[in-house]
C-alpha cells in the first residue's frame, strides 16, 4: 500500500572543514521554519540515509532498533570539536 504522506523535501548542507555548520545556516532554517507546511530538520551524518517515522502503529520495534544503531557523535556540529554534543549525548 502507497503511503499518503508527501515525499520530503531534502536540501543539503555542506559541513565546514571543521566539522561545524556553516554561518548561512541559520537564514535557511527561518525561512524554512516560516513555510505553512514546515515540519522538521534532521541532521544526519555521511553515508546515513533519513529515517521519517511518524509515531504511526506498526512502526515499532523497528524504530527502537534504529535509533540504538546510532553511533555516538565524534563532533559538536555547532561549536566544534570543543563542544558539548559528544561529552552530553547519552543513551538511557
Amino acid at each position: 500500500m502507497k503511503s499518503s504522506r508527501p515525499e520530503p523535501e531534502v536540501r543539503s548542507i555542506v559541513l565546514k572543514d571543521d566539522g561545524t555548520f556553516p554561518n548561512d545556516l541559520r537564514p535557511l532554517l527561518l525561512y524554512l521554519q516560516a513555510s505553512p507546511d514546515f515540519r522538521i530538520v534532521g541532521a544526519y551524518p555521511r553515508g546515513q540515509r533519513w529515517d521519517m517515522c511518524y509515531g504511526e502503529a506498526g512502526e515499532r520495534p523497528r524504530v527502537d532498533h534504529n535509533i540504538s544503531a546510532v553511533p555516538d557523535p565524534q563532533i559538536d556540529p555547532v561549536q566544534g570539536s570543543g563542544g558539548a554534543l559528544p561529552r552530553l549525548w547519552r543513551i538511557p
